[in-house]
């Protein structure tokens, strides 16, 4: 019986396999133990995620603000759930946004007849103490002047703010004031050659273009790899729905991408592969996606058929497939409907047509809620072809999870469900199917994950072991090295059904 194979000879394999179904196989390495491992990937062949490969699924218990947040800065990526509220939605990317903005765009400004106690309204839910003064209190108004934290103190309650601000003409002397928007770089130095915290950008008629701010530049500095956009700005991406509501698709993709500016949007739905995503779905989003050039990552499908049909029918050149159809911890989609090929077969097979059309492929699901099981799982995906990861239960125990942390006989947990169980259906997981709740299948369960603590720290943790098992087992420096060798893998015999022969 042959039971070791290469993944390039996947489809010779007797049957399909799921990740837990084999072994990788160890290989000569010169690396030395401190040898640097790129764990470099891409989203889209536009993201570039420079500290990893884990994108968080757009799960209500999985994936808020924060998590966005805590991803984007290691350099990962966060999606956000449809299954909320479109202005929940919106108001959450923006909020990922304004956190490590190079340049706010959109600060939060006062008027110089506004009074100090508005600035310490919104210091006490934000967080500022400094604030940009315009004509009229816009984002974008003529710049008049700038609150500073010493004067954003209850003492001067009831005063206005323009008896307290540092008017322009000192902004000006001060080298706090900029008439053009410089790079990143450049605005640093600016910073530090005047040892103000603060660097105002405003336009040739003097209006507020944008701002900098020193703790953006901290934020950088410990954080080099984060996934930042043109201006600076944490990544995020954000799911809509299927060919359910319409309208709700329709409003929810303009919004996402106009208001909120996300840099990729998720199509959300259990099979990928039907006419309702690949022509109708399609056909609404590209009236925005185009227009922004927004990538979208299409999905989700499990087998070579069904990924040449959303690679040539759905995708552009900066847009990705999703593959998994009921490999999670939390979907039951294998045993209610029968359907599902196994993850990483499925992988294998979406990926390698993927890569004949130049678009990246992520795989979805099934990769377990533990850094010491999810790293191992997230290098055999790789070695099957996936760009990138998506996982759920990996990140749902942790803090920076929605969700209040449960204790039972002394334990902490945290709740997690799948979209298409009955809690995901009651939050509008069964639009991705039905327009009608009563008529959605549930596909998923409800239970409770280990509280598994901050998720910067799951996140070192799986890439600390991804690092070593590249560097030790496979020899490699990237994963682009780490596919090119082509590893060999050996089946787990405890995995195959042995016929033992009857004796006469």
């Amino acid at each position: 019986m042959v039971y070791k194979y290469r993944f390039s000879e996947m489809d010779k394999a007797p049957f399909a396999l799921e990740y837990g179904n084999i072994s990788l196989i160890s290989r000569h390495s010169n690396l030395p133990p401190t040898e640097d491992i790129s764990l470099e990937s891409y989203l889209t062949n536009s993201i570039e995620l420079k500290g990893g490969p884990l994108v968080s699924s757009p799960m209500p218990e999985v994936t808020g603000p924060e998590m966005c947040i805590v991803l984007g800065l290691t350099g990962n990526f966060g999606v956000l759930p449809k299954a909320i509220d479109i202005e929940d939605q919106v108001a959450q990317a923006k909020e990922v946004k304004k956190f490590s903005s190079g340049f706010i765009l959109n600060p939060d400004t006062l008027s110089p007849e506004d009074l100090v106690d508005k600035a310490l309204a919104i210091k006490s839910v934000k967080g500022y103490d400094t604030f940009p003064v315009t004509h009229d209190g816009s984002p974008h108004g003529k710049l008049v002047g700038l609150l500073e934290k010493f004067n954003c103190s209850q003492k001067y309650r009831g005063r206005k703010v323009d008896e307290m601000m540092k008017p322009l003409s000192d902004l000006k002397e001060d080298g706090v004031l900029l008439y053009e928007r410089p790079n990143l770089k450049e605005a640093e130095e600016v910073m530090r050659n005047n040892g103000y915290s603060k660097l105002l950008i405003v336009d040739s008629s003097g209006n507020l273009d944008s701002m900098s701010t020193w703790a953006d530049v901290m934020k950088r500095e410990n954080f080099p790899n984060a996934t930042m956009d043109k201006y600076g700005r944490i990544m995020c991406g954000a799911a809509v729905g299927g060919p359910g509501k319409i309208e709700d698709l329709e409003e929810r993709a303009r919004r996402l991408i106009e208001e909120a500016e996300v840099d990729a949007l998720f199509v959300e739905t259990a099979q990928g592969d039907s006419m309702g995503v690949i022509s109708l779905t399609k056909k609404i989003l590209d009236d925005y996606t185009k227009s922004y050039d927004t990538p979208v990552i299409w999905g989700n499908v499990d087998n070579d058929k069904s990924a040449e049909r959303l690679l040539t029918q759905c995708c552009e050149n900066n847009d990705a497939i999703k593959v998994g159809i009921g490999p999670g911890s939390i979907c039951t989609t294998k045993e209610v409907t029968g359907f599902g090929n196994p993850q990483l077969t499925a992988v294998y097979e979406c990926s390698k047509v993927a890569r004949e059309y130049d678009i990246r492929c992520i795989a979805d699901g099934g990769i377990g809620s533990s850094a010491g099981v999810a790293s191992g799982n997230i290098v055999k995906a790789i070695c099957a072809g996936a760009d990138t990861v998506m996982a759920g239960g990996l990140f749902a125990g942790t803090d920076e999870s929605p969700g209040n942390i449960i204790e039972v006989d002394g334990k902490k947990y945290k709740r997690y469900f799948g979209m298409s169980s009955v809690e995901g259906l009651k939050l509008g997981g069964g639009t991705r199917y039905y327009l009608d709740l009563k008529d959605a299948v549930v596909q998923g369960k409800e239970f409770l994950l280990p509280y598994s603590g901050p998720a910067e720290e799951v996140v070192r943790e799986t890439t600390k072991n991804i690092a070593y098992a590249l560097r030790v087992h496979a020899g490699v420096r990237s994963f682009q090295e780490l596919r090119k060798a082509d590893l060999e893998f050996s089946i787990r015999p405890s995995y195959i059904e042995i016929k033992i022969p009857e004796i006469d």
